[in-house]
């Protein structure tokens, strides 16, 4: 049986459904920062096509998780971006803005002007 857990700051700041699904994220993106895996732009990044993300929230559509993930992106929590080699692959890649991650106790890892992270 899966458990969801949200934090009751963020539920209040984007709603339960947004703050759900921001808690996903962030495990995500912080299992991604301690394997050093997808480091783009300065951020670590996770992804899942939206047939995935409807296995993994089986509570929601497709239609509402487009919807929560668009809300989450209109007021800034949430950034989107396509990392995948293939150009026509539509995954969209999901990381956190610096406010959630600040909430969660992760950060970016800050990075040398020659693009090295550096991590402490």
């Amino acid at each position: 049986m899966m458990e969801f857990h949200f934090n009751a700051e963020l539920a209040t700041a984007y709603g339960v459904d947004g703050a759900i699904f921001l808690h996903a994220m962030a495990f995500w993106v912080a299992k991604n920062q301690a394997n050093g895996r997808h480091f783009h732009e300065g951020r670590t990044w996770t992804y899942n096509t939206l047939e995935a993300l409807t296995k993994l929230f089986p509570f929601w559509s497709k239609r509402q998780i487009e919807r929560i993930t668009g809300r989450l992106r209109e007021q800034g929590a949430l950034l989107s971006g396509n990392f995948s080699e293939d150009k026509t692959d539509r995954t969209l890649w999901y990381a956190l803005s610096d406010a959630v991650l600040e909430t969660y106790g992760l950060s970016a890892p800050p990075i040398s002007p020659n693009g090295e992270m550096h991590f402490t």
